[in-house]
């Protein structure tokens, strides 16, 4: 039963999905602009990329927390 209902998830994320990128411009560019840097950059670019945004994501959370949290 809980099988069935990911997959229901799934399938609604996926529609959600391409509907979003057949009719938002900004998403088609964004996606064009992450396809040509996974094209151009090597391997160790992309952890770098990686660890920045964990790193940013982190540090976001836990200033948000500071300010929310009291």
């Amino acid at each position: 039963m809980f099988h069935s209902f990911l997959q229901r998830i799934e399938i609604a994320w996926w529609d959600f999905f391409i509907a979003s990128l057949t009719h938002i411009t900004p998403l088609q560019q964004i996606l064009r602009y992450l396809y040509r840097l996974w094209k151009r950059y090597s391997l160790d670019m992309y952890l770098k990329f990686l660890l920045l945004a964990a790193v940013g994501g982190f540090l976001t959370g836990m200033i948000m927390a500071q300010f929310t949290v009291r």
